[in-house]
Formats: structure tokens, sequence, C-alpha cells
């Protein structure tokens, strides 16, 4: 049920969605250090070149703020909601986003952490969900990813904290609306 690797590869999962006016994600999350500035890893990027629809989680970014968040690239840039908690290396972490058409939700182990004012994802060409890859370059996570699902719709605070739940109970959180689900894990470290 795991892939091990070392943070030099990438996982293709499947393929995104384009240009969603909302959307919601979840994922489990284990990094082997901290998050910081030394290096760019994007271990969940739903699609990572040219001009398609840019989703992301940061864990560490070399820009300053853009470590240990989530957002996307819209009209005006980049708006990232960060979490305010201290992350810890080797914790398994439950992070999730929601754009509810206006801002970018950060959830964290359950609950909305951050929010950030943001435009609607910009970008048309669906390219596959890349996951432990950023921009499809050498900027591999090293961490271990596990049980992911996405839906194109904003999913509310209550349905977020079932998605931290088993994998079972998640997959029927709005499961006409979800883009898909992983039912295993993937290791990179």
């Amino acid at each position: 049920m795991a892939r091990q690797g070392n943070g030099t590869t990438a996982k293709i999962v499947g393929s995104a969605f384009t240009t969603p006016t909302t959307y919601s994600w979840h994922l489990f999350y284990r990094d082997p250090a901290a998050p910081g500035n030394a290096k760019v890893t994007e271990p969940w990027n739903p699609s990572v070149s040219g001009n398609a629809v840019s989703i992301f989680f940061a864990w560490h970014h070399t820009s300053p703020g853009y470590d240990k968040s989530v957002g996307h690239r819209d009209s005006g840039g980049w708006p990232n909601a960060r979490f305010t908690s201290s992350l810890l290396a080797n914790t398994w972490y439950a992070v999730g986003a929601v754009f509810d058409g206006t801002n970018i939700h950060a959830f964290l182990n359950g609950v909305d952490e951050a929010q950030i004012a943001a435009g609607n994802p910009v970008g048309s060409n669906p390219l596959p969900v890349a996951l432990a890859a950023s921009g499809g370059t050498t900027q591999f996570a090293d961490g271990a990813i596990a049980e992911i699902g996405m839906w194109n719709v904003a999913l509310s605070a209550s349905e977020m904290i079932l998605s931290t739940s088993s994998m079972v109970e998640r997959s029927s959180v709005r499961t006409p609306s979800a883009v898909f689900f992983t039912l295993f894990s993937v290791w990179y470290e």
C-alpha cells in the first residue's frame, strides 16, 4: 500500500480538472524536516506547468511566507493561506484547502486555520496530478503523502472535518462532485 522514494521522483496519479470555480482537497502528509525556506517542495500540485490551473500545498518554499501554505494561481499572482500552527518534522498532518469562489481556506487537522481572498484559478490546460513535485522539475518533496481526496466544489467545514477521518468515510463526502480519491499511500523519503 505504499511507494518508497528518495525525494528525487514524482508520482503521476491521473488528470486534473480544468479551471475550477470552486474546489476542495485533502491529504495526509509527513516530512522528515520542519517547514523552511531552503528549497521549494510542493507535495501536492494538481497541475504543474504551462497555462494549466495550478493549485498547491507547499511544505518548504524559498519565497518568504510560502512555506507551510496552500493556494493557487489567479490573475493577480499566487495568493496563499499560510498555516499558523508550528509544524514539526516526522509528524503526520491532515492538510486541506477549500476555495469557495472568494477565499482560499487552509485546513490543518480539520481546523480552518487561515484564509486569504483570491480570484478564480487561471489556466485552461488539464495536466496530470503530480505528487511530490513542483513544476515537474527537480523540486521534489522528501515526505510521505497518504489518502488524497479532491472535489470540484467548496466543501463545508464539517465536511472537511469528516475528510480527516478514514478513507472509506471520506469517499462518501460529496461523492458525485469528487474528482478522484487515492486509496493508497505514496511515500517519498
